[in-house]
Protein backbone atom coordinates (compact mmCIF):
# COMPACT_ATOMS: atom_id res chain seq x y z
CA UNK A 1 0.00 0.00 0.00
CA UNK A 2 2.76 2.47 1.33
CA UNK A 3 4.72 1.35 -2.34
CA UNK A 4 1.46 2.25 -4.13
CA UNK A 5 0.86 5.79 -2.88
CA UNK A 6 5.13 6.30 -3.52
CA UNK A 7 5.29 5.44 -6.79
CA UNK A 8 1.64 7.09 -7.54
CA UNK A 9 3.15 10.65 -6.20
CA UNK A 10 6.40 9.54 -8.36
CA UNK A 11 4.51 9.08 -11.35
CA UNK A 12 2.86 12.35 -10.76
CA UNK A 13 5.65 14.73 -10.24
CA UNK A 14 7.75 12.85 -13.50
CA UNK A 15 4.50 13.59 -15.35
CA UNK A 16 4.21 17.41 -14.09
CA UNK A 17 8.54 17.85 -14.94
CA UNK A 18 7.45 16.60 -18.33
CA UNK A 19 4.99 18.51 -18.86
CA UNK A 20 6.91 22.11 -17.41
CA UNK A 21 9.97 20.63 -19.62
CA UNK A 22 7.57 20.63 -22.44
CA UNK A 23 5.92 24.12 -22.26
CA UNK A 24 9.22 25.43 -22.08
CA UNK A 25 10.39 23.60 -25.48
CA UNK A 26 7.39 24.89 -27.16
CA UNK A 27 8.15 28.44 -25.75
CA UNK A 28 11.65 28.19 -26.97
CA UNK A 29 10.28 26.70 -30.64
CA UNK A 30 7.66 29.72 -30.68
CA UNK A 31 10.08 32.93 -29.73
CA UNK A 32 12.28 34.21 -32.14
CA UNK A 33 14.91 34.69 -29.85
CA UNK A 34 18.93 35.31 -30.31
CA UNK A 35 19.10 32.06 -29.00
CA UNK A 36 16.86 30.13 -31.32
CA UNK A 37 18.58 32.69 -34.05
CA UNK A 38 22.00 31.28 -33.07
CA UNK A 39 21.01 27.60 -32.42
CA UNK A 40 19.87 27.52 -35.81
CA UNK A 41 22.64 29.21 -37.33
CA UNK A 42 25.44 26.67 -35.34
CA UNK A 43 23.61 24.01 -36.99
CA UNK A 44 23.76 25.45 -40.50
CA UNK A 45 20.34 26.03 -40.51
CA UNK A 46 18.06 29.00 -41.55
CA UNK A 47 16.04 30.13 -38.74
CA UNK A 48 12.98 31.43 -40.95
CA UNK A 49 13.20 28.12 -42.82
CA UNK A 50 12.61 25.99 -39.26
CA UNK A 51 10.39 28.51 -37.69
CA UNK A 52 8.09 28.23 -40.59
CA UNK A 53 8.28 24.52 -40.93
CA UNK A 54 7.70 23.59 -37.24
CA UNK A 55 4.82 26.43 -36.87
CA UNK A 56 2.04 23.65 -37.52
CA UNK A 57 3.43 21.30 -35.11
CA UNK A 58 3.83 23.82 -32.59
CA UNK A 59 -0.11 24.91 -33.73
CA UNK A 60 -0.88 21.27 -32.85
CA UNK A 61 0.74 20.69 -29.49
CA UNK A 62 -0.85 24.05 -27.89
CA UNK A 63 -4.28 23.45 -28.60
Amino acid sequence: MICSDYCKKSYNCKKTESLVEKRKAISWLSDFSQDFVHTCILADCDPVYVKNKIQPTLKSLTR
